[in-house]
């Protein structure tokens, strides 16, 4: 087997079934390729000299941790009984009042790419700590698709990343995950970063990486677990907390009135608006 190097964290992967190979990548590719994603398992070990010593692969660990420190990297992390108020969110929102619809990111580099999937992971992963810290749900990751996915894009936005959207499928398995769209510039492809906070919640009969960040191009894809698809029929973002902001309790965005029902048309409009949002490098851990 060939170990990926410690500083490339890129891998190829069919999902849920992990490749038997890592190929060493030391230099970046020229472009991205649908599928790309992070290698989360060298990651979780990366990341111990950041997050506390915390190793979330030991179903032993102990989640003894202060909350300050870790709400730094999840800025917005709330239960099912602590859902934010309109106020909050608009709280959030309101540095963004010029965007009205859906938006993507416009990259310059696959470096680009690859700091913001990292900083998508590190949201994610500092929220598994959170959600095992508070027992989210008394279960999770079972279970904790939704409320996890809007405290990760709730935390996204508020760190400068308003293109962050909450993707739900609604179909045989149902599961709620999180999309950055972004715009490569001058190369002429369009995609998203999909950040899968629950990923390990899936395909209950195997056991699943935690926390998976990967590509997906175009606006028509495909996000398989047990053999169904989970493109998204319903999408949260930006505008659609603006609408919502006020109301008592963020769980309506998943009424009729407040979600994006379109997940195909949800992209094309994203990726016809591309914005010049800058990616923060001084929130990147490793």
């Amino acid at each position: 087997m060939i170990l990926v190097a410690a500083s490339t964290i890129f891998k190829e992967k069919q999902y849920f079934i992990i490749m038997s190979n890592f190929f060493e990548l030391d230099i970046l590719p020229e472009t991205i390729e649908d599928g790309m994603s992070l290698d989360t398992v060298v990651l979780e070990q990366e990341i111990q000299d950041h997050n506390g010593g915390i190793n979330i692969a030991d179903p032993h660990q102990n989640y003894v941790i202060q909350e300050k420190f870790l709400r730094q990297f999840v800025p917005h992390f709330y239960n099912e009984y602590t859902d934010p108020t309109g106020k909050e969110i608009l709280t959030i929102i309101d540095r963004y009042k010029d965007i009205t619809g859906p938006c993507s990111i416009l990259v310059d580099s696959v470096q680009d790419i690859q700091d913001l999937m990292t900083i998508g992971y590190q949201v994610a992963h500092f929220h598994y700590i959170l959600g095992k810290k508070h027992n989210l749900k008394g279960k999770f990751p079972r279970g904790c698709c939704g409320v996890s996915s809007r405290n990760v894009i709730l935390s996204l936005i508020e760190m400068g990343y308003p293109n962050a959207a909450y993707l739900y499928s609604n179909n045989t398995d149902d599961h709620g995950y999180v999309a950055l769209p972004f715009v490569f510039k001058n190369k002429d492809i369009q995609g998203s970063v999909i950040i899968d906070s629950t990923s390990d919640s899936l395909c209950l009969d195997k056991i699943n990486t935690r926390n998976d960040v990967f590509i997906k191009l175009g606006t028509k894809w495909e996000y398989t677990s047990n053999g169904t698809n989970l493109f998204p029929i319903k999408i949260c973002a930006i505008d659609t907390l603006k609408e919502i902001s006020e109301s008592i309790h963020l769980v309506g965005i998943l009424d009729d009135f407040y979600s994006h029902e379109n997940g195909e048309e949800y992209f094309k409009k994203a990726f016809a608006n591309p914005l010049p949002i800058p990616i923060n490098r001084e929130q990147l851990l490793i």
